[in-house]
């Protein structure tokens, strides 16, 4: 998605500039991977470790709460106790945390590797086929099981499992300089920013935005399988944290749910895991629903699965509109004066998966498709207390035939290109976990590139961690510019923008209180930018959704329609009585002028 741009100004998003640097000049940004509700993740360059990383800087106003950082370095506990546990290589490791002040707030930054560009991604570009090629479909599904089976033994809840969040990797991109970056996959594109009323930008907002880099493979010329779970916003403690809602997208969600029954816990994640290994063995989704409506999932997975047991099928007080109380399906007449768009037709799990598996006309095997529909009817039974656990899907006909074959195919090939002469072997250093400390803003340099400085000592525990990213094989240089601005962000959650109460109550701190700049003694200046003399006219009441429209939105993945949060709070929630972060000590007449959330469009 594109950056909401009202939502830089106090408590919202950090402006960040091409070639700003963090943390003593170490991580200097090169490109945008993607813009959330909640976040804002960038590639730079790691140049202490000679690598690529994400950097995913969080709105100030969720930095305080955010739960990632926390759940990661949990994982990374685990990975180091259990050394040689299946699935490790596709939980992403937090290299480092920091937190800063700057001009909107204080916000957070977690920092993981770069994961790459994800299931929904590559079968966006497609070329008309949207499937991986079979070897590479099985490969692929067989290590999106073992990355949730080492989050599941590791007792964490991932919370948010779908083809947005499942991540192929780019092998040997960290050898590229910035410039061959910019040459094989895409060179920034600014879009500048400009205010509706012709006064001066100000701190709070940036001087352009920059659209996600375009690196990515199309599906159908997928080889590299290694994948990487992430956005771990939504994640949990399995044992002490229950859930009782889910902000998965809608059409992905489970019965439990969807009919607001019980809590959520490790099953929810199966049978989310369920509906994303369909799509990444296939060309689609498993329940086509085409509007947000969760009595039309309902009925979609009724039509596929059956009538439920009769507690789940008492609890769904509108089934009335779709079938009559024995199950059967209403006339479509009937159901069409109910407002419902539903056809009166049963289509089994058999009989969806063998449709979504064709290539070329040529279904998978029949002993392939019972094994495949074996292992997911599992996954999706309506009691979560009957689904699969991750152990019976581990072991499983499926991945025993055709899961781990694949794997293991695909690793052999990996050790014969390792082998080979002609082919460096991949560097798989990484840094160690380096504090950077409590920051804030310094001077610019020579260049004009924001930098950012510590303020205590560098060996303070005061410092926390990061997310992570990777990168693409194949890259695309033929999709016209117009195809290209549609593409979703990489790595990255799409989210809707945030809710009334969230705009409600940024456009109140906008218009109510002191712009939290940072302290004119710490030398914030902006980054110097190309984007010059930028005015427009202020226009009270402005439709805030149609702020930068311009910019193309992307598409939010087959399923991927969900508010994926990067911390802990409901999407419909602000923070009750929001303190300002410490040290943001402001003067008045050193101040910009504010930056209102209806003061800004892209030119």
């Amino acid at each position: 998605m594109p950056d909401a741009l009202h939502s830089y100004c106090p408590w919202g998003y950090h402006p960040v500039h091409l070639n700003d640097t963090f943390c003593e000049n170490r991580y200097e940004v090169v490109q945008k991977l993607g813009t959330g509700s909640y976040s804002i993740v960038w590639l730079a360059r790691d140049h202490h470790a000679n690598r690529y990383v994400a950097l995913k800087i969080l709105r100030s106003e969720f930095s305080g709460t955010n739960n990632e950082s926390r759940i990661l370095r949990q994982l990374d506990e685990y990975r180091t106790n259990n050394p040689g546990i299946q699935g490790a290589k596709s939980i992403p490791t937090l290299l480092d945390e920091f937190d800063f002040d700057g001009p909107n707030g204080r916000h957070k930054c977690l920092v993981t590797e770069f994961a790459g560009y994800s299931i929904a991604t590559s079968k966006f570009v497609s070329e008309q086929k949207w499937r991986f090629p079979v070897q590479a479909a099985r490969a692929i599904t067989a290590k999106a099981v073992l990355g949730v089976h080492f989050l599941h033994k590791a007792g964490v809840v991932h919370g948010d499992l779908h083809n947005a969040n499942f991540m192929l990797q780019i092998p040997n991109i960290d050898k590229l300089s910035v410039d061959e970056l910019y040459r094989k996959f895409s060179a920034p594109h600014k879009e500048p920013v400009q205010r509706l009323d012709g006064k001066p930008l100000g701190s709070s907002a940036p001087a352009y935005t920059v659209l996600p880099i375009h690196a990515w493979v199309r599906a159908e010329n997928v080889t590299e399988s290694d994948i990487i779970i992430t956005d771990f916003g939504e994640a949990y403690v399995a044992n002490s944290e229950p859930r009782e809602d889910l902000n998965t997208p809608l059409a992905l969600q489970p019965p439990e749910a969807l009919l607001k029954i019980g809590t959520i816990g490790m099953p929810a994640d199966i049978w989310t895991l369920a509906l994303t290994l369909v799509d990444s063995m296939g060309n689609g989704t498993l329940l086509e629903v085409f509007r947000g409506d969760r009595d039309d999932i309902m009925a979609e997975i009724v039509s596929s699965l059956g009538k439920p047991p009769e507690k789940w099928w008492k609890a769904w007080d509108k089934r009335h509109e779709f079938f009559n109380e024995d199950g059967t399906w209403l006339d479509e007449e009937v159901m069409d004066a109910n407002g419902r768009c539903q056809d009166a037709v049963w289509r089994s799990l058999k009989h969806r998966v063998s449709r979504n598996t064709i290539r070329d006309g040529v279904p998978l095997a029949d002993d392939e498709i019972d094994a495949l529909v074996a292992m997911l009817g599992g996954m999706l039974k309506y009691d979560p207390e009957e689904r699969s656990t991750i152990e019976d899907v581990m072991s499983s006909e499926w991945m025993k035939k055709y899961g781990f074959p694949a794997i293991e195919a695909d690793a052999e090939e990996k050790r014969l290109e390792q082998a080979s002469p002609s082919k460096e072997p991949q560097d798989s250093s990484k840094p160690l976990l380096s504090p950077c400390a409590d920051l804030t803003i310094s001077s610019e340099d020579a260049s004009g590139a924001t930098k950012v400085e510590p303020l205590i000592d560098p060996s303070s525990n005061d410092s926390q961690t990061e997310t992570s990213q990777d990168t693409p094989t194949e890259i695309l240089h033929d999709i016209s510019p117009a195809r290209v601005s549609e593409l979703e962000p990489i790595a990255m959650d799409t989210t809707a923008t945030p809710s009334t109460t969230t705009q409600k109550t940024l456009q109140d701190s906008a218009d109510t209180t002191s712009k939290p700049t940072s302290d004119s003694s710490k030398g914030y200046q902006p980054a110097e930018t190309t984007s010059k003399n930028i005015t427009a006219a202020l226009t009270d009441g402005v439709n805030h959704e149609d702020i930068g429209n311009d910019i193309p939105p992307h598409d939010e993945t087959p399923s991927d329609a969900k508010p994926s949060s990067d911390d802990n709070l409901p999407h419909d929630e602000t923070p009750s009585d929001p303190k300002h972060p410490k040290d943001q000590t402001r003067n008045r007449e050193d101040e910009d002028p504010v930056t209102k959330p209806t003061d800004l469009t892209t030119k």
